[in-house]
């Protein structure tokens, strides 16, 4: 089972890498807004506008008839920046480094409480390429050790011994026929 999960994740990872470029090529000439109601009040949305990434976690009163769904819409840039700004002047940004912003609206008087993250898409970007990298090493380092003649495991020399290495015991029996025809 977690032979697979790593391709798995590195699969995921990809796609979610180009959705990601997708979004922010996108971004520049129109506003992606997308959205989950959850029941019991709590919005959490995910924007993009001229490359950068906005998410949104509010309290939204909503119907009891809805319960979960999940809404997104495309806008035009220029009226994506309208709302953008709408919520910015609601707010007070509390953290503005790194091309990070957070805004802030505790105060019911401007409007309902939300806090706003933005960042540069390419963010996003950092921590999906792990599960990626992971799976290119691991293949990379089985491939060598295969060709090698090395334990797939520990990475010990099994040729002399090709059924079982005696390092830490795992046994190779289809690697066993490819070394001794190999080693011929």
């Amino acid at each position: 089972m977690t032979r697979f999960l790593l391709p798995i994740c590195a699969i995921s990872s990809m796609l979610f890498m180009l959705a990601v470029v997708l979004v922010w090529v996108l971004s520049f000439s129109q506003a992606f807004a997308s959205g989950v109601y959850v029941f019991g009040g709590r919005f959490q949305g995910f924007g993009a506008l001229d490359g950068r990434a906005y998410f949104l976690l509010t309290d939204l009163p909503i119907d009891g008839v809805r319960s979960f769904t999940f809404d997104a819409m495309m806008l035009p840039a220029d009226e994506g920046a309208a709302q953008l700004e709408k919520l910015q002047d609601q707010s007070t940004a509390t953290s503005d480094r790194f091309k990070f912003t957070l805004h802030r609206n505790g105060d019911p008087q401007k409007g309902l409480p939300f806090i706003l993250l933005g960042m540069p898409i390419g963010m996003l970007l950092l921590p999906a390429s792990v599960a990626p990298y992971l799976f290119v090493r691991r293949w990379r380092r089985q491939r060598f050790r295969r060709r090698a003649g090395l334990c797939l495991s520990c990475g010990y020399d099994i040729r002399a011994t090709p059924g079982r290495c005696p390092e830490c015991g795992a046994t190779y029996a289809a690697l066993s026929t490819n070394l001794l025809e190999l080693q011929q």
